[in-house]
């Protein structure tokens, strides 16, 4: 996992607006044993996930460790949520930022229990914390997704759905935010609807027809679109965004907003005013039998991410804010 200019990470003290901790010590496994990969490593190598043990490790003594937001749940003063019945938790808040954002003075960062700038959100803000959203009863930072819906502004100015823009989930779909991943895995239809209704650009369709597979492009997404008289015009990626349909407690719908950039697609960074974006979902056929999928850095990069952990997994939440704008500035503390 990494934190690129994470806040006061390598100091030796652990320095934020709301919490301060010092002498920590962060242990990481540099070698693996066999079959390794075959177990449960919902945790991560920081052990950030909610469990209380990371499962796929096992210290000197022959006991699982626990996992960090557990171990330093005596250390920091844990908030109080106003949410019934979710008990004392760690929040841990979650910030990363895309190389395509203009600002290079923002910082990608994690913070515990508080957030660590000036100021959070205001009335005058475009956005607030979502509902919570709950965990699946088993896995890691796993949460019911049941439809993306693609809205773009339209040459009126207006924000309006895309048409065929809609992609369900019948049976819901079991979405783990693995801020460890560099891009996301969704399920086959969800590239089909992509390349063949939502962007069916002519690259698309051919990538449809040839089926193409992990190391390729799996999509593109145009910059611009040609008019009847061959005039380019910009689609304005950037003011799109995407309605995420979360499951909420006992099973009321919670909805998201979040930008289409760079969730969806992003600019090759090697490619000097490209024409297009390319995506970065792709899907990977040994998932589909887990029913397991993966919202990786690109989704972390697309919004605010706050983990709450609780003693007990069924009072585990997370809430999702959308990066509409520059974030605040960090406080100096």
């Amino acid at each position: 996992m990494s934190f690129p200019e994470c806040l006061h990470w390598s100091t030796g003290t652990v320095s934020w607006a709301a919490v301060r901790i010092d002498r920590f010590s962060l242990g990481a496994a540099y070698a693996m044993t066999k079959g390794f990969r075959k177990m449960n490593r919902i945790n991560g190598i920081c052990g950030l996930g909610p469990g209380r043990v990371q499962s796929g490790f096992f210290g000197p003594d022959g006991v699982k460790p626990e996992t960090m937001l557990h171990a330093i749940r005596p250390l920091v003063h844990r908030t109080t949520p106003t949410e019934p019945n979710q008990g004392e938790n760690v929040r841990l808040y979650v910030h990363l930022r895309s190389f395509e954002v203009d600002d290079h003075e923002q910082k990608n960062w994690i913070s515990l229990n508080g957030w660590p700038t000036v100021r959070e959100f205001t009335e005058s803000d475009t956005f607030t914390w979502s509902e919570p959203i709950p965990l699946c009863p088993t896995g890691g930072w796993d949460v019911v997704l049941d439809s993306l819906r693609f809205m773009k502004l339209d040459d009126n100015g207006q924000f309006s759905d895309v048409e065929n823009g809609l992609i369900a989930f019948p049976d819901g779909l079991v979405v783990t935010l693995d801020i460890g991943c560099s891009v996301s895995w969704v399920p086959a239809h969800v590239l089909h609807s992509i390349r063949t209704a939502v962007f069916p650009t002519a690259d698309n369709l051919q990538r449809e027809r040839e089926q193409v597979g992990i190391g390729q492009v799996p999509f593109t997404v145009p910059n611009f679109k040609t008019g009847p008289d061959g005039e380019r015009k910009s689609l304005r990626l950037n003011s799109w965004y995407i309605v995420y349909k979360f499951r909420g407690m006992n099973g009321a719908d919670i909805e998201v907003q979040g930008p289409l950039v760079p969730f969806i697609c992003a600019e090759n960074p090697k490619i000097e005013n490209p024409l297009e974006r390319e995506g970065l979902l792709f899907h990977l056929e040994e998932q589909r039998a887990e029913r397991r999928y993966v919202f990786g850095a690109n989704f972390f990069q697309s919004m605010y991410v706050q983990l709450n952990c609780s003693s007990t997994r069924k009072d585990c939440f997370v809430k999702l804010a959308p990066q509409w704008n520059k974030p605040p500035s960090l406080s100096s503390a």
